[in-house]
């Protein structure tokens, strides 16, 4: 059997900033939307998904050692005003991240239990999973949605109460919490916001890479539950 770290989300900013470092040493399984270099193109947010995948890693002898999940399904609109929050649209947004969540950690997690598998899930909160945004870096353009913060607190939450849930097990699980990730943002923007950070800059995707090695390696195989913030000191 071939061991093999599995990204979900692997399309996106940081998800393939991890996957292009990963592959370097290490048998790496892709999984997203659209792409011919994926090991398997799907929806994450459906549950058949999970089981198109295990039946790929079975035909395919392939043991899961760990499950890095950069998945973030797009809004379906962003409630940039909360005055004037669409409560249908609130409750759908905060419904397909937390369920799409909720699906990765009991689908690993029973897997694992399954194989007699020591392994690790590693999933992304944020910064504003646990700090209110700083309002003033923002126009009414950009302002961070509601929502946004109510999910990733969830995560942040969610991932704590798995991990104690199989807490003797061997099974690691922990969020990684970034700050602002630069993307070409607004110029005035990437300004307000680097002048509270040690380095004066946003965050590239690659400065995630070196938590990933840290988390998956036998180097941590004493830290679950946790959330590491990553920001460069913006929330000091």
């Amino acid at each position: 059997m071939k061991n093999a770290i599995l990204i979900l989300g692997s399309n996106g900013l940081i998800g393939s900033s991890i996957t292009k470092n990963l592959k370097e040493d290490k048998l790496v399984l892709s999984v997203d939307r659209n792409s011919n270099e994926n090991f398997l193109n799907c929806d994450l947010s459906k549950k058949k998904s999970y089981d198109q995948i295990f039946k790929k890693i079975k035909k395919e002898k392939i043991t899961i050692d760990f499950v890095i999940n950069c998945t973030y399904p797009k809004f379906k609109k962003k409630n940039l005003n909360p005055l004037k929050i669409n409560e249908k649209i609130f409750l759908e947004n905060i419904n397909l991240h937390l369920k799409l969540n909720l699906f990765v950690y009991q689908k690993f997690i029973n897997y694992f239990l399954k194989n007699k598998i020591k392994g690790g899930i590693v999933t992304f909160g944020s910064i504003y999973g646990s700090m209110i945004p700083r309002f003033e870096i923002y126009d009414k353009k950009i302002l961070t949605p509601i929502e946004y913060n109510f999910i990733k607190s969830s995560i942040i939450h969610m991932n704590k109460y798995f991990a104690k849930y199989v807490l003797g097990s061997g099974i690691r699980l922990n969020t990684i919490s970034p700050g602002g990730v630069f993307d070409n943002q607004n110029k005035s923007f990437v300004k307000k916001y680097s002048a509270h950070c040690n380095n004066n800059k946003m965050l590239n995707s690659e400065d995630i890479n070196g938590i990933i090695n840290f988390l998956i390696s036998e180097n941590s195989q004493k830290i679950t539950g946790q959330n590491i913030i990553i920001d460069d000191g913006f929330t000091l």
